[in-house]
């Protein structure tokens, strides 16, 4: 329901890549080759880190689409479990750690959709419990999986209550359902599950009040706030949300001003932080991330567009930065935190209408600047897939110089100290290898991408960009 990037700083990534991970692919297509699938491809997607391991999902002929598991080598990147056994697929999702496990949802043919937990290895991957027993039609469907405190929450259904919460600590006994928030058959329909300093907030809807913000107490379930009073909702069913000095930001819509940003507050309720656009449009904010002290994200205010806003969590310190000034706005997008020990940054997507979509940075404090032109001209680079850890972002994106150079859609790499730099061309010319759900782990950087030769594959980078290579040609 809910799923990045490198420059040469990849000293950052400061792990030594061992001899026995494989080497780059030789055979590539010629410059210039059209952009196409030239093989079978696995599409993996979803890599996750648990422990010394990285689980992610990806399909070949024999399996279908099932869960994978990787240490980094070649060799030792495996089919973790064929769930449902044979050519058809588990379609597992959702990967969540918590517990010292990895909890995923999947359908084994036998039980429908249910929540499956693993501890790395094929035996120690099971389903945790048949919450609604059956056939491959029925099943809990859980979504929204959510640690908290080492317990996971998520929202699952059953014939009698419909969707409703649950927590399950890894055993079949210790998963329950949480509460009837809306009694009876018809659903609270719990979403946006987000652990706010080890406290779990959520939308739902009591029956009474709309779909409304909703926390979990030692006593129960409690209603935050019933911003649009009486039975609206006010809240849509994945609010976008960020974590800011324990408080939780939120775009909610009281019914009279459209969706504008809300925050929780220390007496337990919720309040409006600023009517961005006055009236009853509301401003929608979307895209919220925190960097230190304050929470980034994109709205419009009904003059200047879609454009990079930020709050320290006072009205007065809710201001607008102007990246595209006039009413097109910057179209800010991707927004992600680079973490570092000296200073954290945000990175971006966005258009000063001259450029195009290029990578930017904002300081907390400071005013948003391009890193780089990649895309020369005014068509722009279109970064996607931003990700990374220690500073480094990681991101695809197509160039195109002054001087003719063009690579397609490749990997490339942003630091807040240096300029944006293309990491590694995985398919040589103009193609593009499309690089896509791009994760760090255990050192290495994980990305699914198309060399031409074996269709979409697992790569990986280790402590360098000449470390660049394909994982397993899964399919």
């Amino acid at each position: 329901m809910r799923g990045s990037r490198i420059t040469l700083v990849l000293a950052l990534l400061a792990v030594a890549v061992a001899a026995a991970r494989p080497v780059v692919a030789t055979a590539a297509p010629s410059p210039g080759s059209a952009r196409s699938r030239t093989a079978a491809s696995s599409d993996p997607s979803d890599f996750t880190h648990f422990g010394n391991l990285t689980i992610f999902h990806a399909e070949d002929a024999a399996h279908g689409e099932e869960p994978w598991v990787s240490d980094g080598t070649r060799a030792g990147t495996t089919l973790l479990k064929d769930v449902l056994p044979g050519q058809d697929s588990s379609f597992p999702n959702d990967f969540t750690v918590g517990n010292g496990l990895l909890f995923f949802v999947a359908d084994d043919g036998t039980h429908g959709d249910e929540l499956w937990k693993t501890d790395g290895t094929p035996a120690g991957t099971k389903i945790v419990k048949d919450i609604v027993p059956g056939d491959d039609s029925a099943g809990s469907f859980p979504y929204d999986l959510t640690n908290v405190g080492g317990e996971l929450y998520f929202a699952g259904f059953d014939p009698n209550h419909g969707y409703e919460l649950w927590k399950s600590d890894g055993t079949a006994l210790g998963t329950r359902r949480v509460a009837d928030i809306n009694p009876g058959m018809p659903d609270s329909n719990p979403g946006g599950l987000i652990n706010v300093g080890g406290t779990l907030y959520f939308g739902a809807d009591d029956g009474q009040h709309g779909q409304e913000m909703w926390t979990l107490s030692p006593g129960g379930p409690q209603m935050v706030a019933d911003i649009d009073q009486g039975p609206g909702r006010s809240l849509s069913n994945e609010p976008p949300e960020a974590v800011l000095k324990g408080s939780l930001y939120f775009a909610a819509d009281n019914g009279k001003k459209g969706t504008e940003l809300w925050r929780t507050t220390a007496a337990g309720g919720a309040k409006l932080l600023k009517d961005v656009q006055t009236g009853p449009v509301g401003s929608n904010p979307v895209e919220l991330t925190t960097v230190d002290t304050v929470v980034f994200f994109a709205a419009d205010d009904g003059t200047n567009g879609q454009e990079l806003w930020r709050t320290d969590g006072t009205t007065a310190g809710t201001v607008l930065l102007d990246i595209n000034p006039g009413p097109d706005g910057s179209n800010p997008s991707e927004l992600i935190r680079a973490v570092s020990a000296s200073n954290d940054v945000l990175f971006l997507s966005a258009t000063d209408g001259q450029h195009g979509d290029e990578i930017w940075m904002a300081r907390p404090d400071g005013t948003p600047f391009m890193k780089k032109d990649i895309f020369a001209g005014a068509e722009g680079s279109d970064p996607q897939f931003l990700g990374g850890r220690s500073g480094v972002i990681f991101f695809s994106a197509e160039d195109h110089t002054s001087q003719g150079v063009t690579h397609g859609r490749e990997l490339w790499s942003v630091h807040a100290c240096c300029t944006a730099a293309l990491v590694f061309d995985v398919r040589p010319g103009t193609g593009g290898s499309d690089p896509s759900d791009i994760a760090a782990s255990n050192g290495l950087l994980f990305f699914a991408a198309d060399d031409g030769v074996h269709g979409d594959e697992p790569w990986i980078v280790g402590s360098t960009a000449s470390t660049t290579a394909l994982l397993k040609d899964i399919a």
